[in-house]
């Protein structure tokens, strides 16, 4: 099985992370969930497993308002491949009365598998094209990545300036101990030291911890921030992950964070996220995702909850979106999404003149638009259930449409109204 890990901040948390200034007295509070990111690899849970005929085709998005939901994301993964390097785009959409792009993630591949490039596009809503606005270059030594720069497009003078530095450092295993992070300095034109990260591991190479420190320039010295530690299940599997911050004042760490992992079987199935409450020295919970596998091994649906009060426990859940994930076959390009369970879909009676009863069989979270012949539409209803019953005494007799949309395709059924 060819094991694939995709980021469940999905670029757009990064395009995000890049809005502040450059400036190198900036601290980002979101860093540190970036810090990690480019090691998650050695350590997270495998979120998608797909064979050699299998490959991610889209995402959809659905958020939900009690009983009711709406589109809310829609992600179309593409991907081309020539003899040299294989390029793979992550085109984002959002939900705005229809989907309009948002972002474009590009990833490019050579021969070998290795990321030598990618690039963050997005959408000028005036020009309605594609704009470049970060870009970073890998390099590699002995088949293991060296280093990699990020660079940003300056909006005045629509030239490409350097923002970041990073450098690694491996040990015997291939796995990384070290990694540098340096700012541009426009002022004195040159790298400075920005973050520093140390990774230790245990006898199985797994990660045991991660110190992460911050550049002093008064002190001209590096100084801790946070520190992880994680802990594993008898099957090698991460079930723990704690975050600590350090006191400068008191010269002691303070737990800050938490994230709680469970399995069935080999396979991620529920992620919890904590805060630690230091007044009542307790934790709260803010978030969890459940996630849903079809028989071969599969990722199909990620839910997401939060919670609805201010003091949370471990029950106090609010379903908040649900994702959902569709594949296409390597060799045809056919996709799962694109075949919406049509004859799972049942519309009675048809004519009907009182009500009508919609069977989605097992098609879920899907929108209905109710249109009339002239192309106007009359009624939209979000359909969670698979049997929903629909009240026509405000329709007119005619002819209509039902459409069902999954987000991905559409398919329509004509039903007579007396």
């Amino acid at each position: 099985m060819k094991k694939l890990l995709l980021s469940l901040l999905i670029m757009g948390l990064i395009v995000g992370f890049y809005q502040p200034s450059f400036a190198i007295e900036e601290d980002w509070q979101n860093h540190k969930i970036q810090s990690v990111n480019a090691y998650e690899a050695s350590f997270h849970p495998d979120y998608f497993v797909m064979d050699n005929q299998n490959q991610l085709d889209s995402m959809v998005q659905f958020k939900y308002y009690g009983n009711d939901s709406s589109y809310q994301y829609k992600i179309q993964y593409q991907k081309s491949t020539n003899e040299n390097q294989t390029v793979r785009e992550e085109i984002q959409y959002q939900w705005q009365n229809g989907w309009q792009e948002k972002v474009k993630n590009e990833y490019t591949y050579n021969s070998e598998g290795e990321l030598t490039k990618s690039a963050v596009y997005v959408m000028d809503s005036i020009t309605a094209q594609w704009q470049k606005t970060i870009k970073n270059t890998y390099g590699y030594k002995y088949g293991k990545k060296e280093s990699n720069v990020t660079q940003k497009m300056d909006s005045i003078s629509h030239t490409w300036k350097n923002a970041f530095k990073y450098e690694y450092e491996y040990n015997n295993s291939d796995s990384v101990t070290h990694q540098l992070m340096y700012c541009w300095n426009d002022e004195a034109n040159e790298w400075e030291n920005y973050y520093k990260y140390e990774y230790f591991y245990n006898y199985l190479n797994c990660q045991d911890s991660c110190c992460q420190y911050r550049w002093d320039s008064v002190a001209n010295q590096w100084a801790w921030q946070y520190k992880h530690e994680f802990q594993y299940n008898i099957n090698n599997q991460l079930e723990k992950q704690y975050q600590f911050c350090y006191d400068s004042i008191k010269n002691q760490w303070d737990s800050c964070e938490c994230n709680l992992y469970e399995y069935k079987n080999k396979y991620l199935y529920k992620h919890e996220y904590c805060t630690y409450d230091s007044v009542n020295n307790e934790w709260d919970y803010e978030w969890k995702h459940e996630y849903f596998y079809d028989a071969e091994g599969q990722i199909k649906q990620i839910h997401w909850y939060k919670h609805s009060s201010l003091k949370s426990t471990a029950s106090d859940w609010e379903l908040d979106t649900k994702d959902f994930y569709y594949y296409s076959d390597a060799v045809t390009g056919i996709t799962d999404a694109g075949n919406l369970a049509m004859h799972e879909i049942r519309i009675y009676p048809n004519p009907a003149s009182e009500q009508l009863t919609l069977e989605m069989g097992n098609n879920e979270n899907c929108r209905l638009q109710i249109i009339d012949i002239t192309g106007k539409i009359i009624h939209q209803y979000s359909i969670n259930k698979n049997k929903t019953t629909i009240p026509l005494t405000e329709f007119k007799p005619g002819a209509y449409f039902f459409v069902v949309d999954n987000g991905i395709s559409r398919r329509a059924n004509k039903v007579i109204i007396h």
